[in-house]
C-alpha cells in the first residue's frame, strides 16, 4: 500500500512540474552595439526596430542597448502594431530605470506577462527626461528596419538601414504559449501510468 501511495505523490509532482515549463528564449536579439561611428540619443526621441514571430508568445523583457551620460531617468520600452512601413499604435508599453553616467549595456524592463500573437511588430526604446547618450555604432545582428522621431513628429522610415550604424540594440524576452501540455492531458497520462503500475504491484 505504501509503495502505491508514494507512487501516487511522485506522479503528482511530476505532472506539477513538467506543466510548469514553457520553451523560454529570445526572439529577438540584435546582440550588443559594435564598435563604429558613434551616435546620439536623447530626450523627446524615440527609436523603434520591425520584427516578426511565426508563433504566439508570452512577453517577458525588452531591453535596449544604451547609454546615459545624463541623470537617472527613464526608458520607456513598448511593443506597437505595424502599419508595414511605420509603427502604428502601442499595444503594450513599460517604463523602466537607468542611472546616471551608465556605460554602455543592456536596459529595460523585465518580468512582463504580455500576450504577443504571430505577426510583424515594432519595438521601440525611447529615453526619458534628462536621459542622453552617445552609442558605439550599430548592432551586429540588425532588424530589418528601423524608424525614428522627436515629438510630435512623424516617423521617419527606414532611419537606419540594417548596415547603418544607428541600428539600435534590441532584445526581447519571452515564453512560447502552450508549449506543452496542457495539465489535464498531464493528468490523463499519469492518472493511466498510475493505474498501470498499481495493478503490477498488486500482483507481486
Amino acid at each position: 500500500m505504501m509503495n502505491i501511495q508514494m507512487l501516487k505523490a511522485a506522479v503528482a509532482g511530476l505532472v506539477l512540474s513538467v506543466s510548469g515549463f514553457a520553451n523560454a528564449g529570445l526572439i529577438v536579439d540584435t546582440g550588443s552595439n559594435a564598435a563604429g561611428t558613434a551616435w546620439s540619443w536623447g530626450s523627446g526621441q524615440n527609436f523603434s526596430g520591425i520584427f516578426t514571430t511565426i508563433s504566439d508568445w508570452n512577453i517577458n523583457s525588452i531591453e535596449a542597448f544604451v547609454s546615459n551620460n545624463g541623470s537617472e531617468g527613464d526608458i520607456d520600452l513598448a511593443i506597437w502594431s505595424s502599419s508595414g512601413n511605420t509603427p502604428l499604435e502601442v499595444l503594450f508599453s513599460s517604463t523602466g530605470t537607468i542611472a546616471a553616467n551608465a556605460a554602455s549595456g543592456w536596459y529595460g524592463v523585465s518580468g512582463l506577462n504580455e500576450f504577443l500573437s504571430a505577426g510583424t511588430y515594432w519595438v521601440s526604446a525611447a529615453p526619458g527626461v534628462g536621459v542622453y547618450g552617445v552609442q558605439n555604432g550599430g548592432a551586429p545582428n540588425p532588424l530589418d528596419a528601423y524608424n525614428q522621431r522627436q515629438t510630435g513628429q512623424d516617423w521617419q522610415w527606414d532611419f537606419a538601414n540594417p548596415g547603418q550604424h544607428l541600428a539600435i540594440g534590441f532584445k526581447i524576452g519571452a515564453s512560447e504559449v502552450n508549449s506543452v501540455p496542457e495539465p489535464s492531458t498531464l493528468a490523463i497520462f499519469a492518472l493511466g501510468i498510475m493505474g498501470l503500475a498499481a495493478r503490477r504491484l498488486k500482483k507481486q
